[in-house]
């Protein structure tokens, strides 16, 4: 009579400790592939802004001066001290994202738009009917990676030209800033952009090399709802209304420093405009005049960081961005 031999299979104990192996491999292992997607995110990042960049360039060299950050026709009046006023005809026109499209090879979404028409976004309905439905498409040309709401569906931008910067009180005195109907709503002259602005290279005395052109934004005024109140959504292509800042940021307060939620329903959509950041960890990346790209930290001296938005001060920066 044959015997019948038996398998010895794995117990309890045994499988529960194989599991307990495979989760701290997981474990180990999960940051590492974590930290290398942010990376790679990181970079594509840094590689939008060289673009962006070099679309800003092209279109120097074509016009003989950089695109207005927005163009305002019978509108924002630049005064001295908070002098500064609304025309009586306020048109929101283009925006300097969509003025450098042609030179980022989009020239067909560029002549599809009807500048004719207000560039002003309206979340209930009563903007242009040409535009509104070309602002309400993503355009991956302007969105970082690491924002989550990039993979979201909203039409919100991530790069921000850079209005100028510095103290705002010390900047009002000087004529060099005001503002317009509240107090977090303020406008800065003394960087490369603003509302109707023609900077040229030559402008840029502080030297193209030591001053930022465009910076990172996480802080961007979108509305999480629609109806009543929420118009004026802030995507990649909307024009100015009224007496709020927008495609604008200024160096003013520390590189992540405010305290209000990136997205943030029917919040004043002027606050976004004294602050730079980033879904990346410890800074973010601004793009100096010259194309080139940095990552600045959040823990940079504030004086300097201050100084960098601002193109003709003739503060020295001590070679920051060498």
């Amino acid at each position: 009579m044959s015997t019948r031999g038996f398998r010895r299979g794995f117990t309890l104990i045994e499988l529960l400790v194989v599991i307990a192996i495979i989760a701290i491999l997981i474990a180990l292992l999960l940051p590492a592939v974590q930290q290398a997607r942010e990376a790679a995110r990181r970079t594509q990042c840094r590689n939008k802004l060289k673009q962006i960049g070099l679309a800003l360039h092209n279109y120097h060299d074509s016009i003989l001066a950089f695109p207005p950050s927005v163009v305002n026709n019978n509108g924002f009046r630049q005064g001295t001290g908070s002098g500064c006023s609304l025309g009586s005809n306020p048109t929101e026109g283009a925006t300097w994202t969509i003025l450098i499209l042609p030179y980022m090879d989009d020239a067909p979404l560029y002549n599809s738009f009807n500048f004719s028409e207000n560039f002003r976004y309206q979340l209930d309905g009563t903007g242009s009917a040409t535009n509104e439905p070309l602002q309400e498409q993503r355009n991956s040309n302007f969105e970082c990676p690491s924002d989550p709401n990039s993979s979201e569906g909203l039409a919100n931008i991530n790069y921000l030209a850079v209005q100028g910067g510095g103290d705002y009180a010390t900047q009002l005195a000087a004529g060099n800033a005001c503002e317009l109907c509240c107090s977090n709503r303020k406008y800065y002259f003394n960087g490369m952009f603003s509302e109707n602005s023609s900077t040229r290279i030559r402008d840029v005395t502080d030297g193209t090399s030591n001053v930022f052109m465009v910076g990172e934004t996480k802080y961007v005024s979108l509305r999480a709802s629609s109806g009543t109140g929420a118009s004026h959504w802030q995507t990649w292509a909307t024009g100015c209304w009224g007496d709020v800042p927008c495609m604008l940021g200024a160096t003013a307060e520390a590189i992540n420093g405010s305290t209000f939620r990136p997205v943030q329903d029917n919040y004043n959509p002027g606050e976004a405009t004294t602050h730079f950041g980033s879904h990346h960890e410890g800074g973010c990346h601004f793009l100096a005049a010259d194309g080139s790209v940095h990552f600045v930290s959040e823990n940079i001296d504030l004086a300097t960081y201050q100084s960098l938005g601002v193109m003709a001060d003739n503060l020295p920066v001590g070679g920051f961005l060498q």
